[in-house]
């Protein structure tokens, strides 16, 4: 089974560590520790042709928030012609939980949000419905 690209973007390093842990075991686990990173990376796989299937992103990071790297990741996507069928598979992570938060997260273009404190239950439940990870993560 060949490995998948993951790019898990959190600024909390026990979270991050928690998320990594999991991963690790699926593929290749990089970090960014704010949203800057987090879209310097992304682009930095496009360009060497190994993009990221996975995306673990935090709402709120330094730098830029997830919503604002979101945002860049599905309009780098859109340039370089990836379609929804080979797009990254974006999950949110984050503490809020209102439904404007969850709304605005899903109107740009997440495929699935995970309320903390991320478990390894809460996120192969969240992989196991998307079909990039079901080849590779569960």
């Amino acid at each position: 089974m060949s490995k998948t690209k993951i790019l898990v973007c959190e600024d909390n390093f026990v979270d991050r560590k928690i998320l990594c842990n999991f991963l690790q075991q699926h593929g290749t686990v990089d970090v960014a520790a704010n949203g800057k990173e987090a879209i310097e990376a992304f682009i930095a796989g496009f360009t060497e042709k190994n993009p990221y299937c996975l995306v673990l992103l935090d709402i709120n990071m330094p730098a830029m928030n997830g919503h604002e790297v979101l945002k860049a990741i599905r309009n780098l996507e859109h340039e370089v012609g990836a379609v929804s069928s080979s797009h990254a598979v974006v999950i949110m992570t984050t503490s809020a939980e209102d439904p404007a938060t969850i709304l605005r997260s899903f109107k740009e273009q997440c495929d699935g949000y995970i309320k903390k404190p991320v478990t390894k239950e809460k996120l192969k439940a969240e992989l196991a419905q998307h079909k990039c990870c079901k080849k590779h993560l569960v």
